[in-house]
């Protein structure tokens, strides 16, 4: 074997060690991007769901509102209903 193939088979070495350190480079690039955009799509979802859970207990809040005056109501229903009675059964 002369010292020319050797230089030569080194250099082939050289050039795929190169071309896979690129590949590799590449693909790390690729992973860290990737992993930036989830990162970013991980906050906005978890921003999305507070401000869903904030809703949600306004509208439960709300609700028992509604239903503390919906007894009202019909506390002042039942009451007027049994007022219009008595007037017509005793006045």
């Amino acid at each position: 074997m002369c010292s020319s193939q050797i230089t030569l088979g080194r250099t082939c070495f050289d050039c795929r060690s190169k071309l896979t350190y690129v590949r590799l480079q590449n693909y790390w690039n690729k992973v860290c991007e990737d992993e930036r955009r989830s990162r970013l799509r991980n906050e906005q979802l978890l921003r999305e769901f507070d401000h869903l859970e904030r809703k949600a207990r306004e509208l439960g809040e709300r609700t028992a509102e509604l239903a503390a005056v919906n007894v009202c109501v019909d506390l002042f229903v039942f009451h007027f209903d049994l007022n219009a009675l008595y007037t017509r059964c005793y006045v």
